[in-house]
């Protein structure tokens, strides 16, 4: 590079009053997201899979230059869960990747017609639509060869209906990066749920019309004999969810199952059982689950295929969710279109309406999302969840602003504590 360009300064334009304004630069494209999963067997090693499966879709994804989180399940029993970020061509041209059947003929009229009839034409950048093709059909072709190597993994399509897609008006990005992870599960549950087949999901499924009518009678007449179940963690429940749910009050979904054994009897008493997650993947272990522990000719299990997701696509406002559904990118939580929406979340500490998670907004604790309000953020020094509101007083990480008096009252307070939970042969001397 040339010195008189390294040493280039520009000095701000001095306007006069008579001067027009510099026009405004035009606002950035909304940043389209899609939330996918697929059970499908992939028995092969972790090494196999990160070595010869995972890096075709990095290669999409970053020529693309997309960004997002990819799980694919080392298991006859699991399969892909993802999400992904970027522009309206990159994520329809991966779309019809999943979707179009590999080996189809003349693949590449096959994926224009499936993105000319699914894609709304005036949010595609045809320029960019042109640069990632050649990306997509290189794409299939890695999946084509992976599968004609590896008879024992069988090729899948992901149909659209699949994916649900939203957007961030601001353009802003929802992902830092693009991870792509080979795993033991596409759900973790510590192990709990792995061993469940893929031919005992994929059943009990209610369509987002046919849940809103069951959740419609629910709701117009609660009765015990009908279950409502929301499969999300606290955290999600705590800003959305359906009116008259049950809440397992889980802080990560391994604890699931436990619920579920704990609760045995009273899933037992009923005659039907609805559930719901966020996009589904959830709701298809977790339902299968239930139906275990069920005994034969017992309760009826029922779930929203597409999750709260597919259910907001459809009702937006209107529905009977109310409050945003919780999202796992940086929007955190995302409010139904339609406007409408009423705040159901709260702060922690005041109770007043709030449903927004923070970043640094952390139990100091357990390190889980605590909700709160920008008038109690300021006079916090350290977050506490509900499970630790009792320590608020007396637990904290950084003790550097505390005086010697101030942490002797909390050491004195955490000794009180101890001695109040200390219960059982472990504390015994």
């Amino acid at each position: 590079m040339s010195s008189s360009l390294t040493n280039l300064v520009v000095s701000p334009t001095n306007y006069t009053t008579s001067s027009p304004p510099p026009p405004s630069p035009p606002p950035p494209p909304p940043t389209h997201v899609i939330l996918f999963y697929k059970y499908t067997p992939l028995p092969l090693s972790k090494a196999s899979l990160h070595e010869k499966y995972a890096p075709l879709f990095a290669k999409y994804c970053t020529g693309a230059r997309m960004r997002g989180r990819l799980l694919i399940g080392a298991s006859k029993n699991e399969g892909l869960n993802g999400t992904f970020s970027g522009s309206y061509a990159a994520l329809q041209l991966f779309t019809a990747s999943m979707a179009v059947p590999i080996g189809e003929e003349k693949e590449e009229e096959a994926i224009k017609r499936f993105v000319e009839g699914n894609a709304d034409r005036g949010c595609i950048d045809e320029s960019l639509f042109e640069a990632y093709l050649p990306l997509a059909l290189s794409f299939r072709d890695g999946l084509r060869a992976f599968h004609a190597s590896h008879p024992d993994v069988p090729s899948f399509t992901i149909p659209k209906e699949e994916f649900k897609w939203s957007e961030n008006e601001t353009g802003a990005e929802v992902f830092p990066d693009l991870h792509v992870k080979v795993v033991k599960e596409i759900v973790s549950t510590g192990g709990k749920l792995e061993s469940i087949p893929i031919s005992a999901t994929s059943k009990g499924y209610l369509t987002p019309s046919e849940f809103h009518s069951a959740v419609a009678a629910h709701s117009s007449s609660p009765s015990p004999s009908t279950l409502l179940i929301d499969c999300r963690n606290s955290k999600e429940v705590a800003i959305g969810t359906f009116a008259n749910s049950l809440n397992p009050n889980t802080k990560t979904f391994h604890e699931f199952p436990t619920w579920v054994d704990k609760n045995a009897s009273k899933l037992t008493s009923c005659s039907q059982i609805l559930m719901f997650c966020t996009g589904g993947v959830r709701c298809e272990k977790a339902s299968a689950y239930v139906r275990s522990r069920l005994p034969s000719g017992g309760p009826t299990v029922h779930h929203l295929r597409g999750g709260v997701h597919k259910y907001l696509e459809e009702y937006g406002g209107g529905g009977h969710f109310k409050g945003k559904n919780f999202v796992f990118d940086s929007r955190q939580g995302m409010a139904p279109k339609g406007g409408g929406v009423k705040t159901v979340g709260k702060c922690a500490y005041c109770e007043a309406p709030w449903d927004t998670f923070a970043p640094g907004q952390v139990c100091t604790v357990c390190r889980e999302q605590v909700l709160v309000c920008e008038a109690c953020d300021g006079r916090l020094r350290e977050y506490h969840c509900g499970d630790h509101m009792d320590l608020k007083e007396i637990y904290f990480t950084d003790l550097s602003s505390f005086s010697l008096s101030a942490l002797e009252g909390q050491r004195s307070g955490l000794v009180r504590y101890l001695e109040g939970i200390a219960v059982g042969k472990a504390y015994k001397s």
